[in-house]
Parts: C-alpha cells; structure tokens; sequence
C-alpha cells in the first residue's frame, strides 16, 4: 500500500488545485520557510480523519480554507485527497480487493466535512476503520511533524503506550473491546433499568397485599366514625342549648349593674366640672398680676438703658470736641504754607508765558520752510514715479508680447502635430473597419453553439446512465451490508460459543497448556472437537463420556515425562474397538470410538429402560437420548439443560454456524465482485462525465469568449466610424485655429518693436531727473530737522505751563477747603458745646423715674402670692374630685366591658346554637332517639376525643385501594414477565463479560510480544544511530493492559537517569531509533517527516540518511528539509514556493530521470 497523489485545493495555501505525483520511495519536499512545506503534511493528517482544529495549526476546522490573498478571493471549500497504490491487497475490509484505494475530505467555510472512500460519500469511522492496524492514522507515529520528536520522546508512560498499540494492531481488538463494552454497558443499563422496574413492580405488590388486608379494617373504623359523628352531633347540640339559655340571664344581669355605675359617673361629673370652672378663674387673675409684674420689670429695663445711654452719649460727645479742637490748629497751618507755595508758581508762571511765545514764533517760520521744500521734493518724486511706471508699462508689454508669441508659436507647432497624428489615426481606422467581417462572425458563433449543444446533450445521457449506476450500487450496497451484518452476528455468536467450548473442554486453563506446549501436544484434539453424533443422542453421549470429553486423542497412549498441574485423560486412536450394534457407540458417526461406551445400550425412555433391567449383564446399563442411565441395580437422572449446553451440541452448534459463515462469505465475495464492477464502471462513467464536464465548461467559455469578442468587434466597428467622423470635424477646427495664430503672430511682432523704441526714450528721461530728485529730497530733510526741534522747544514749554498752571489750581482748591473746614470745626465746636449743656437735665430725669419704678415692685410680688397660695388650693381639690370622678369612669368602663362580653357569650351561645342545630338537620340527626340513648353525664369532650382517636386509626391506615386485589393480580403477572426478562439480560451480560475476558488474554498477549520486538529493535537501532550507547523500554506497571511505556536511553559516555537531560539532537536520533523500531514491526504505508533532521550535525544526518536509505525498500518515505546531504539521497524533489504572496505552488523534479538525461 503505498501512497501515489496528493491532491489539493483551496486547502490553506493552495489555493489552486495541485496534485503531487509520488511516483519514488524517498521524496523529498524542499522550499523557503513560510512557503507552505507544512501544509502538505496537515492535509495528509486532515484527510485521513483528523478532527482537531489546534493539531492543523488552526482555532477552528473552517481555517483551513483557504482565507484569501492580494487579488485573490477567499475559497468556499477545501479539498485534499490521497491515492493508494494497494496492488499488495494491505488495506483491510470492503477495500481489500481494489488496487487503487481513493480517500478524499472536504470542508466547507461553516467547518462541515464530508467523506469519500473511492468516490463514495462515506463516515469518518468507515476512514478510520480503513487505516485500522496499518500505523496510519491522525496522530500515529507515521507523520512527524516540527516539534513532535521532542513530544513523541518526552511523550507521557501512557501516551507512547499508544504507539506501541498501533504497531502491535491492537487497535481493531481495541475497537472490538470498546464495541462488546458498549454493548455491556448497554446490557447493564437495561439489566439496571429491568431491576429497577422489578423492584419497583414487587413493592407495589407487596403494597397492594398490604392494601388488601387494610381495606376491611378500614370499612369497620368508617361505620363507628359515622356513629360517633352522629352522637356527638347530638350532645354538641344539648350543650350548645344550656349554654345559651345560661348567656342570656348573665347579660341581663350585667346590664342592671352598668346602668348603676352610670348614675354615679354623672354625679362625680358634675362636681368635678365647677372645681375645673374655679381653677380656671384664679389662673386668669394669676395671669393677669403676672403680666403687670411682667410689665413693671420692663419698665425698669428701659429706664436702666435709658440712663446707661444718656451716659455714654455724653462721654463720647466730649471725646469728639477734643479730636474737633485738634484737627483745626492742623488745617489753619496747612492753610498757610499753601498760601506761600501759591506766590511761588506765580512767579514761575509768567516767565514760562513770555519764553514760549518766543518759541512758538520761531516753531512757525520753521514750519513754513519745511512745507515749501516738502512740495518741491513731492513734486519731483511724482515726476520721477510717472517716468519709471511709463517705463515698467512699456517693458510689461513688451514682454506679455513676447511671451504671448512664444505660446502661440508651441500653439502652432502642437497643431501641426495633431494634423498629422489626426491624418495617421484616420488610415488606421480606414483600415481596421475594412477588416470587419460579419458574415465570418456569425458562422463561428454557430459552430460554437451547435458543438457546446452536442456536448450538453451527452452530459444529460451520461447523467442518467451514472444515475441509473448509483442506484443498482447502492442495492449491492444495502446487499453486501445485510450480509456483513449477518456475518458479524453470527461471527459473535462462534466467538462466544467457541470461548464456552473452549472452557468446556479445559482449554483455558493456562498452566494446564503451558505444560501440553513443553510436551508438545498443544496441537492435539479434544475429544469433544473430533465426535459427530447422531441427530438426537448428543446428550446422552456427553452424559455417557462426561470428563472424556476433554480427553486427548494421540495415537497410543505415551507415558508423560512430568506430571501434569491438573486432571488429565488420554484416548488411543490407533486401538479404539469396533462399535457394537444398539450400544452407544454405534451412534458416534465419525471420530475416535472409546472401548467403554460398547456398554452402554440404548433405548427409546426411561419406562423401557426400567423394564428391561434384567436384560443387563452387571457391566452394561442402559441409556436414553436425554441421558438417563439405567443399570442392573442403579437409575442415574441428569439435570435438565438447553440444546446448547452441551459440548457435543456446541460443537454441533458451531459447526453449522461455520457452514452458515462459509455461505455468506462466497455470497459477500459475490455482491462484493458485482459491486466492484459497478464501482469501476461508474468512475469509467464519472471520469468521463468529468472530461465532459470539463470539455462543456471549455466549451462554454470559448462561446462566452466568442460572444464578447463579437460584441466588441461590433461596438468597435461602429465606434470607428463614430470616431472618422470625429477626426474629420477636429481637423476642419484645427487648420481654422492655425490661420488664426498666423495672423496675430504678425501683429504681436509689429507691437514689441513700437514699445522696445518707446522704452529707450524714457530711460534717457530718467537719468536726467533723477539729480534733481536728490538735491529736493537733501533740502527738505534740513527743513524737516529744524522744524522738528522748534516744535519740540514748544511742546516743553506748554507742559511746563501747564503743570504750573494744574499746580497753582490744586493749591487754590486746597485754601478754599481749608478756610471752608475751619469755618465749620468752629461752628461744630461752638453747637457742641452748647448741646454738651443741654444734655445733663434728660439725664437727672432718667434717674428719677428709675428710682420710681423699682419702689413699686415689693407690693405687686406680694398680690401675685397671694393669688398663686389660692389656685394651689384649688387646683388640690379638683384633683381630688378628678380621682373620684376617673374612678367612677374607670366602674362604668368596667361594667360596659362584662355587658359587652356577656352579649358577645350570649351571640357566641347563640351562633353555637344555631351552628349545632344546622349540623344536626344536615346530618338528618333524629334528636330524641339518640339523646334517650346518651347517660346524662355524657361529656362531648369524651364522644370528641373518641371520634378523634377512631380518625386517627383511619388515618394510620393511609391510603386504602378497595380495589386491590385485582391490581395485585395484575402486577403479580407483569412481575412474572420482568422476572424472565432479567434472567435472559443476565445470560447475555455473562456471555458479554466472557467475550470481554478473552479479547483482554489476547491484547495482553500481542501486546507484550509487540513490547518486546519493539523493544529489542529499538535496542538496536539505538546504537546503530549513535554509534554506540544503550537504549530500552521499560512498563510502568505490572498489568500490561493499563501500564505506560518509558524510554531509556544512554547516548555513548553519558549515564544520564532521565530522558529530559539529553540535547535536541540526541532526542531527534532517539525519536527516529524508536519510530524505525516501530516500522520494523509494524510499517506504515508511507512516512512523514517534518525537518527532523534540524537538530542534527552532518555526522549524525548521514547515519539517518544511511537509515532512511535501507528502510525505503519497504517504506515511502517523505521528508522535509533544508539539508543538503538528506537533499541528496531522495528519489524525486518537490519543491514548494510562494512567488503569489499567499500562493503556494508545486515545482517537482525526479533526480534519477535529471541524472539519467544527464548521461
């Protein structure tokens, strides 16, 4: 089985469908990084069922579709399909027989996937299952990618237990193991789910028994429930009656006493009212000698106030006339320090007045001096700027002239070179419309339409043959998996039963054939495996051999070298005796005959057997089809048993089963031949509905192609005689634009020379004026100076003017105030001290009238006593008669309470009553007849607690179904039925367990033989890679199913005690020692390495390339690398590039077809 394409598209990088032809057994694939190489190892791993996102290096399965690039568009669906060369026949299952095996996936941009398996739409198990125990598959050990040989060597115990299971092909006996658990899960989930019914189904008949025996119990306590009711209904409703009768005479009674508390409430009232009226009347008087004490006291506060302001009036009045006395001695010598100030600037005054008339006549005759030269200077500026912009004006023109004649010659020119490219376009297009041919046209596209119609029509008849096709291959179909179904069921049933025999006849005692094996008579047959019976005399056979079923049947009897570790029988062949007729032995047709069973006569049954007892002689006895065994003076009966438990009938069992298998296996290989025509008829079909397709889409396109280019020969042709038309108008308009620019040529010509004249005769003008400019500007800037200094001695003078004149005016200003304060200091003064007189007399009158109001007080706070001492008294007897009054109340209160709790008892008595009475006539009580029957004492608290206890009893019973007994049948049946149920589940659940036991003897078995090849190749390998050094394998654990694996290795002179200590390139070369090991045992198809040779130096790349070398006979071998020698020993290169940022393309080469053509 080797692998020959790879093809892709739109997966990741490759975008573009490519197939990689793998014609050599070392293929080496080369390229920059980042280029793709990759790639091609995760679309290997994707299509042959990889189902994790992060181990294809993406987040999510869509990322493998191809995402888009610089102008180009992101794909809707990746494709990745591999091609198997199975010639050898190594792939196992329906695949076995072809000699191309195709298995392609594909997922779309939702992450959906779809299976194919040789064109057919198929599971991902039906995939996984093709690879089973070939070492392939999504994370095996036949692709090893970057970064995968440090976690394949420092892998956990249990992870690498993985690989050796895949080496040894455990993993259909895996699958096989997890399919019979599934099934035994299953099994005891419904052997949980039928006990957990029957347990269920047994309480309820035990609780419906238990019903049953309530029910009568129940019908008694319900009768005397219903007596009591009665009876206590009656007695409820005597006492309901006494009561009442008694509420109505205690009410009337209560009332009596309210209406004399009553009385003696209103009494005590009355006198309590005219003490609150007196009280009243003496706090009104108290009140009022308070308020007049009230109004005495604030009296004497104001006159003390009145008296304490006059006082401090009158000392800050005479602090204010000394601060007055002093403030005007200071203003009247302010006064005349000013007045000599002001003479002062008087003086000072008039001498600036007389030095600044002087100035200012000096300032205006400079001022008219420096007005005449100014205009004479201005004058002459005027005259000179008119000369110089005359002159700028000419040279302007001239120069717009000129630059105008420039642009209109370039003009001229660029019109003469569009006449001629317009003469050169109009024979272009004279030309190109005369090519046009309409007539040649149309026949092409007739051509096209009729081929691309034919081929259309052989694509719809493909379509239905291939149709037709599917649906007689999808009949075998269904057809080759009934028959595989049935060979399944009835292979489960021969490896059960085979396992039964196989304990039947002792072979699964293991120490019991170790030792056959050291004698060498593992190959000998069971007794019980050579016998064939005559229909109906299997049971009484095997009860007739019993433990000689297990016999060894040799040719003579030979005497063991050692003792056996168990009960051991041996049967001659060679000497058996001659079967006797109506004996036993007779009925054995085919097999070894043992002498003893020629005593054993058969008969019919067992009364016939009893009656022809003395027909026996002492050794002989006779036997019956079911096994009975009757002798001269013994009866044997066995225990009864199924048609399959016995040996002989298992193995009779078996033997038709085989029969039966053998069937179904030609009928399989039958449907399997006319399905594998069909299958190779329909990819005929297929491929040559694909050329079609591909020749329809060709064709399709040519016609497109066709159609557009003869819409746009069309659209040419009518555009070029649009555009003849066109270039005919724009010469018209061109030749009339170049006479134009002729003409005004001539006339801009004629205008710069009139002006380069004009502009010579200012320039001589301009040199003459420009000394008299300089010598007015020279006399104007001696003007302007003396001008400028005149009016600068006059601006001074002014400011020192006025600020004598601002001085002069302050100082007045400052007198005026001053006379006019002092004037007034003295008049405040003399007004002062006149209201300083005034003021004493108020003063003495305050303290008269103060003295006054205080003499008043002794006699109003005598009064104010005296009426307080007779309110107390007052108030002390109205708090006496209040306590009377409030005790009165507190009776009356109290009696209206007992009358309002008496009538509450005499309507509560009467609801009672009436209650009782209501009960009685709904219960249709006859009173008296019951009443007569009750003693007089008869207390309903009594009848109560009976009536309580009798429901109690009820309601301890719970819940009773009267009809029970019917239910209890009727669950007691289904009972039966869940009962059988449960023993049949249990049957199949041992069987299951056995099937189970004897899958584990043999993975343990393969499982340590693999270990132990793996293990001594590995020990080999080691050195061979290194050059020296030791490595192994060793189990973590005892149990060979569950322990891991670890790895143990020592490059040369190193004694390291871990893995983990050894340098990337020693565990490189210890990864691939170990994978070789694993493909000595067990090789996968192909292998796929990822740059493990990276690590490596050159010495250590050429003992793995020596390795890759001797290994490629019997493995294909693809690697990727960047190393020269491992370059230099592959069969073919692939090179992978990525010219198209995102692109990656193939470039392949065979290096042995490059070396032969190079010779």
């Amino acid at each position: 089985m080797r692998l020959e394409k790879i093809r892709l598209a739109g997966f990741k990088s490759f975008v573009d469908p490519t197939t990689l032809v793998l014609p050599g057994r070392l293929i080496g694939i080369v390229g920059p990084n980042g280029c793709g190489k990759s790639n091609l190892i995760d679309a290997v791993r994707f299509v042959i069922g990889e189902s994790s996102a992060k181990h294809l290096r993406g987040s999510a399965m869509s990322d493998v579709v191809f995402n888009g690039a610089a102008g180009r568009a992101p794909a809707s669906l990746a494709t990745v399909e591999l091609i198997f060369d199975n010639s050898d026949g190594r792939a196992g299952g329906e695949c076995a027989n072809y000699a191309q095996i195709s298995v392609k996936r594909q997922v779309s941009r939702e992450g959906q996937s779809q299976y194919f398996l040789n064109g057919s739409r198929c599971r991902r198990r039906d995939i996984m299952d093709l690879f089973l125990g070939t070492g392939l598959g999504p994370r095996s050990y036949a692709i090893i990618e970057q970064g995968m040989v440090s976690r394949f060597i420092e892998a956990r115990p249990d992870d690498l237990r993985l690989f050796i299971e895949e080496a040894a092909g455990l993993s259909k006996y895996k699958e096989r193991r997890r399919e019979t658990e599934l099934k035994l899960e299953h099994t005891r989930a419904n052997l949980e789910r039928v006990a957990d019914v029957r347990a269920e189904l047994q309480t309820q008949v035990n609780r419906l028994a238990r019903q049953a025996k309530k029910a009568e119990k129940f019908r008694d306590l319900a009768r005397q429930i219903h007596i009591c009711q009665h009876q206590l209904l009656a007695l409820q409703w005597r006492v309901a009656d006494d009561e009442y009768r008694r509420t109505q005479a205690r009410l009337a009674e209560r009332e009596r006493d309210l209406k004399q508390h009553e009385a003696a409430w209103r009494q005590a009232e009355a006198e309590a009212s005219a003490a609150r009226e007196r009280v009243d009347r003496l706090e009104k008087q108290l009140q009022q000698w308070q308020a007049k004490r009230y109004q005495l006291d604030a009296d004497i506060g104001h006159s003390e106030q009145t008296v304490k302001h006059l006082e401090e009036k009158k000392a800050q009045r005479r602090q204010t006339l000394e601060e007055w006395r002093r403030e005007l001695e200071r203003t009247r010598a302010a006064l005349a320090q000013d007045r000599q100030q002001l003479e002062e600037l008087a003086r000072q005054r008039h001498q600036l007045e007389t030095e600044l008339e002087e100035a200012r006549k000096q300032a205006h005759a400079d001022t008219e001096r420096q007005r005449q030269t100014e205009a004479e200077w201005q004058e002459a500026r005027r005259r000179f700027a008119q000369l110089r912009d005359r002159q700028r004006q000419y040279r302007h023109e001239a120069q717009l002239a000129e630059s105008e004649t420039g642009h209109l010659q370039r003009q001229q020119a660029q019109l003469q070179k569009r006449l001629q490219q317009l003469d050169a376009q109009r024979e272009a297009l004279e030309q190109a419309q005369g090519r046009f041919d309409a007539a040649a046209w149309q026949q092409r596209l007739d051509q096209a339409q009729s081929a691309h119609r034919q081929c259309r029509q052989q694509l719809a008849q493909l379509a239905a043959e291939i149709q037709s096709l599917e649906q007689q291959r999808e009949q075998q179909r269904r057809e080759l998996a009934r028959l595989e179904r049935e060979s399944h069921r009835i292979q489960g049933r021969i490896s059960a039963l085979e396992t039964l025999q196989r304990h039947a006849l002792g072979k699964d005692q293991k120490a019991l054939q170790d030792w056959l094996t050291r004698q060498g008579w593992q190959e000998l047959p069971r007794l019980g495996e050579t016998l064939e019976v005559e229909p109906g005399w299997e049971q009484a056979l095997e009860a007739a051999l019993g433990h000689w079923l297990e016999a060894l049947c040799h040719e003579s009897l030979p005497m063991p070298p050692e003792t056996p570790p168990a009960s051991l029988s041996l049967l001659a062949t060679a000497t058996a005796a001659p079967p006797q007729p109506d004996t036993l032995a007779a009925k054995i047709l085919k097999g070894p005959v043992p002498a003893f069973l020629n005593r054993f006569r058969c008969c019919a049954d067992l009364a016939t057997a009893l009656a022809r007892r003395d027909r026996l002689a002492p050794h002989e006895c006779w036997i019956t089809p079911a096994g009975e065994q009757v002798g001269p003076d013994h009866c044997h009966l066995p225990r009864p048993a199924d048609e399959e438990a016995g040996v002989l009938a298992r193995q009779k069992t078996l033997r038709e089963l085989r029969d039966r298998l053998g069937r179904l296996q030609r009928q399989h290989r039958s449907v399997q031949a006319e399905l594998t025509r069909l299958q190779e008829t329909l990819q005929t079909h297929t491929r040559q509905q694909e050329t079609l397709q591909a020749r329809e889409r060709d064709q399709h396109a040519a016609l497109a192609r066709l159609q557009a280019e003869h819409q746009a020969a069309q659209r040419q042709h009518r555009e070029t005689g649009q555009r003849l038309e066109q270039l005919a108008r724009e010469r018209q308009e061109t030749e009339r634009e170049s006479s134009r620019i002729d003409a005004k040529l001539a006339s801009l010509d004629r205008r710069i020379a009139t002006l380069h004249q004009q502009t010579t005769e200012l320039t001589d003008q301009i040199q003459g004026h420009e000394a008299r400019l300089d010598r007015c500007r020279q006399h104007h800037e001696t003007a302007a100076a003396q001008a400028r200094h005149s009016r600068e001695q006059v601006t001074r003078l002014e400011a020192a003017l006025e600020h004598a004149k601002r001085t002069a005016d302050l100082l007045a200003g400052q007198l005026q105030r001053g006379d006019r304060q002092c004037r007034e200091l003295s008049q405040r003064l003399a007004e002062a001290e006149a209201r300083q007189d005034a003021e004493a007399e108020p003063l003495a009158r305050a303290h008269e009238q103060l003295e006054a109001l205080r003499a008043r007080r002794p006699e109003l706070e005598a009064a104010l006593a005296a009426c307080r001492r007779e309110l107390e008294q007052a108030v002390e007897t109205l708090r006496t008669l209040e306590g009377r009054r409030r005790q009165q109340e507190q009776a009356r209160d109290q009696a209206r309470q007992q009358v309002e709790q008496a009538r509450l008892a005499a309507e509560a008595a009467r609801v009672r009553f009436d209650a009782a009475r209501a009960q009685v006539t709904d219960a249709d009580v006859e009173l008296a007849p019951l009443l007569e029957t009750l003693p007089p004492e008869a207390d309903p608290a009594v009848w109560q607690q009976r009536l309580k206890q009798l429901e109690r009893d009820q309601d301890r019973l719970g819940d009773v179904n009267l009809a029970a007994i019917e239910e209890h049948k009727t669950h007691r049946e289904r009972l039966d039925f869940i009962d059988s149920q449960y023993q049949d589940l249990e049957a199949a659940l041992a069987l299951l367990e056995k099937a189970i036991r004897t899958i584990d003897r043999e993975t343990r078995t393969r499982f340590g033989e693999t270990f132990t090849a793996v293990d001594g190749h590995f020990r080999q390998r080691f050195p061979a890679l290194f050059g020296g050094g030791e490595a192994r394998l060793e189990l973590t654990g005892d149990d060979p199913l569950e322990a891991g694996v670890r790895i143990v290795a020592r490059p040369p002179g190193k004694r390291n005690s871990s893995i983990h200590l050894l340098s990337g390139g020693e565990k490189a070369l210890t990864a691939v020692a170990l994978v070789f090991s694993f493909f000595e045992l067990n090789p996968a198809p192909f292998c796929i390495l990822d740059e493990v040779d990276a690590p490596l130096d050159d010495a250590n790349v050429g003992r793995f390339c020596q390795l890759l070398q001797s290994m490629a006979e019997r493995v294909q071998f693809l690697f990727i690398t960047h190393n020269k020698i491992t370059m230099e020993i592959a069969d073919q290169l692939i090179g992978v590039t990525m010219r198209e940022p995102g692109v990656s393309r193939i470039v392949s080469v065979d290096l042995k077809r490059a070396a032969e053509m190079a010779a």
